[in-house]
Parts: C-alpha cells; sequence; structure tokens
C-alpha cells in the first residue's frame, strides 16, 4: 500500500531545502547589486527582471489583422526572467537584458544564457562565480560600459520626473 504520511514528509523536507535554495539565490544577488552600486558609486545596478517574450510574427501580423484582434481581445504577454541592469542615475534609466535566466522551484540549477554560452549553476558557490564570469564578458562589460556612459540626470531631471 501506498504510504502517503511518507510522501508529505518528504515534501515537506523538499520545501525546506527548496526555501533555502532560494534564499541562497536572493542572496548572490543582493551581493552583486551591493557591491555593483558600490564600485560605480551608485550609477550601475543587476537585478533579475521579468520582460515580455518575444511572439513570432505571423501573416496575421503583416496585413495588420493581428493587430485589430489584439486590440479587440488583448491577450496578456508572456513574460520572461532575464538578469538585467540599468543605470539609475541616467536620463535613460531603462533596464538592459545581460542574460537569460532560468531556475526551478527548488531552487538549484539555475541556468545563465548569454553570448551564445549556457552556464548551469548547482549551488550558491557556482552561482556566485557565474555572475562574476558574466560581469567579466566582453560583451556584458561592452553593455554596461553604455550604461554608464549614458548622459546623467541633473536636478531639473529630477525635480520634474515627479
Amino acid at each position: 500500500m501506498t504510504d502517503f504520511a511518507d510522501a508529505f514528509n518528504r515534501g515537506q523536507a523538499a520545501a525546506v531545502l527548496a526555501a533555502q535554495a532560494r534564499a541562497q539565490v536572493d542572496e548572490v544577488f543582493a551581493s552583486a547589486k551591493q557591491q555593483l552600486l558600490e564600485a560605480t558609486n551608485g550609477r550601475l545596478e543587476l537585478e533579475r527582471r521579468q520582460f515580455e517574450k518575444p511572439r513570432r510574427r505571423t501573416a496575421a501580423d503583416m496585413f495588420g489583422v493581428a493587430n485589430i484582434e489584439n486590440m479587440l481581445n488583448p491577450i496578456p504577454r508572456e513574460m520572461e526572467p532575464w538578469i538585467a541592469a540599468r543605470n539609475p542615475t541616467a536620463v535613460d534609466s531603462e533596464w538592459v537584458k545581460l542574460a537569460k535566466w532560468e531556475r526551478p522551484q527548488e531552487g538549484f540549477p539555475c541556468l545563465l544564457s548569454y553570448d551564445k554560452r549556457d552556464v548551469r549553476c548547482h549551488d550558491q558557490e557556482s552561482l556566485a562565480e557565474a555572475i562574476a564570469e558574466l560581469l567579466a564578458n566582453a560583451w556584458v562589460g561592452e553593455r554596461l560600459r553604455e550604461l554608464l556612459d549614458r548622459p546623467e540626470k541633473t536636478v531639473e531631471d529630477d525635480s520634474s520626473g515627479g
């Protein structure tokens, strides 16, 4: 006979481990964000963000039928997680995608995909190393340099922004 009580207990233990793993992931990202803010005098921050998933264009799109349909019956856009950066001091402080991010409910293994590479992380240490490797990548470095080079807000920009 199936032992449902044992299955329940294993599920509870798995839930505790998953919560611990998610907390470790959060800790790595909080540390990376803080260190980047400090290293750039508040001009660069890193976070996990949700972006609209690009939709495949169809023949209906080319003839404008899909646009009319979407206006009459809007479909919620599918979202996907990314590791992104922005310059919060810039006039244009939009987020820039750096790496696609996948994390299962269990917390690990998670996956970073960028610059034609996939990096799988099985624990807190490998995630921290993967984010450091991401930041050291030339392709990512160029995007971060673009963010740092954006014109900064002035006092007038801050007060008129509301």
